[in-house]
């Protein structure tokens, strides 16, 4: 594991906006996501943000402002496959065939439409959240990359 979160998306002179964690692990609950959001928290490995993603292999979680070393549960839960069809689709791979390092590539894929304004897939909860708003226009890095 890196000392820094898979991705990171920055604001011009702002600072952080978001930090995402992507595994492409199956069967997790909110409570496990949970879980582990506190305790990369407490490992360092996760910055103060407003927003904190834990991208997964079928749900995709989303905290909004967590107090960062408490045990909360994530503000919004949804899919992964609805999230990234169109991706998918594009591939032509089912979630369930892609490596570790081809997860993150599509989780990237889809940050970076994401702060261009034009993320595909279901995006009602990026609304509802104000995510879409918050991080547009932001720079997608990924810090934990050597």
């Amino acid at each position: 594991m890196s000392a820094a979160p898979d991705f990171v998306v920055r604001a011009p002179n702002e600072g952080l906006l978001l930090a995402v964690e992507a595994r492409n692990l199956p069967n997790a609950s909110a409570e496990w996501a949970a879980r582990m959001r506190r305790d990369l928290a407490a490992g360092g490995f996760l910055p103060d943000t407003p927003f904190f993603l834990l991208a997964l292999r079928d749900h995709f979680f989303l905290w909004k402002r967590p107090p960062l070393l408490d045990l909360v549960p994530p503000d919004y839960q949804v899919e992964t496959r609805e999230v990234l069809r169109p991706y998918l689709e594009s591939l032509r791979t089912p979630l369930h065939e892609l490596s570790e390092p081809g997860f993150e590539s599509v989780v990237s894929l889809w940050l970076g439409d994401l702060v261009h304004g034009t993320p595909n897939g279901g995006s009602e909860w990026l609304q509802a959240s104000g995510l879409r708003e918050f991080v547009r226009n932001g720079n997608v890095t990924a810090p934990g990359r050597v």
